[in-house]
């Protein structure tokens, strides 16, 4: 297990188990789902593992961008999720944990702070990798029952033909699944919107509250809570807007990789213990 990856694989956790999330999956949920997501942050540890050294290999010029295979990496930690809980895994946290942990393997070797080069690698990765790749992630979709992401490409048009005509990059791929899952939000057309979510949670007091914070901005933006009007005076207030907005499941699921990329941004400047 690679120690640089600590933060990363914790952040999981945390992102999962941190309470203020109604609607998704957290702690204080009287369902046995919330075991089984974290069995399904288990089986990320070995692929974020995997994402840092691919990072590595690429600074130091070992692999280029173009093999280094993410798209296929994505869709193996997806399977196995999926193979071990038997639910549909939470697709975004996948995505942007591995995701992240590739560019800090690469800022590492480099010298380089994640969060100020973030756009130079996001662009010397994901916007170069090939369309084979795309194709692989788009399996890993398929296989798993991303339906709601799937509809989302075939409604743009995006086929596996037209994938490997236009040579669309994952960077591509993510703006174009942004839409439908914050964890995508990792590309340059929304990486502004990231990087200024990770400054407001960062004046947070800990790494759970941050996770929360962002959660809520989140689901303010896409109109699912009103962040304006959010406040919770008991565990009893919080169990039933929980409670309320189940019907939303899958829509506010779709947040927990942009919160986890979020407070993985902040976490860089706010709390150094991850």
């Amino acid at each position: 297990m690679l120690k640089e990856t600590l933060p990363l694989k914790a952040l999981t956790f945390i992102t999962l188990s941190a309470p203020v999330k109604p609607g998704t999956v957290n702690r204080i949920s009287l369902d046995s789902e919330f075991e089984a997501r974290l069995l399904e942050a288990l089986t990320l540890v070995e692929f974020i593992d995997k994402a840092y050294t691919r990072g590595r290999e690429l600074a130091e010029g070992r692999i280029a961008a173009h093999n280094m295979s993410l798209g296929d990496l994505m869709a193996s930690a997806l399977r196995s999720s999926m193979q071990l809980t038997g639910l549909k895994p939470i697709l975004g946290l996948t995505v942007a944990s591995i995701t992240l942990s590739t560019l800090k393997g690469l800022s590492d070797s480099q010298g380089r702070s994640l969060r100020g080069s973030l756009r130079h690698l996001i662009t010397s990765t994901l916007y170069r990798s090939s369309p084979e790749d795309s194709v692989k992630l788009v399996e890993g979709l398929e296989a798993t029952g991303m339906s709601n992401a799937l509809t989302h490409l075939r409604n743009r048009g995006v086929t596996r033909s037209r994938i490997s005509l236009e040579a669309l990059t994952l960077g591509h791929l993510y703006e174009i699944l942004s839409y439908v899952d914050t964890g995508f939000m990792l590309n340059l057309k929304d990486l502004d919107i990231v990087l200024e979510l990770s400054k407001k949670v960062v004046e947070e007091k800990s790494v759970i509250a941050a996770v929360s914070k962002a959660y809520v901005e989140l689901a303010s933006s896409r109109r699912i809570i009103d962040a304006r009007g959010f406040s919770l005076k008991s565990l009893s207030d919080l169990l039933r807007l929980d409670v309320s907005l189940r019907a939303r499941r899958e829509e506010l699921d779709s947040l927990l990789g942009g919160v986890y990329a979020v407070v993985a941004l902040a976490s860089t400047e706010r709390w150094p213990w991850i």
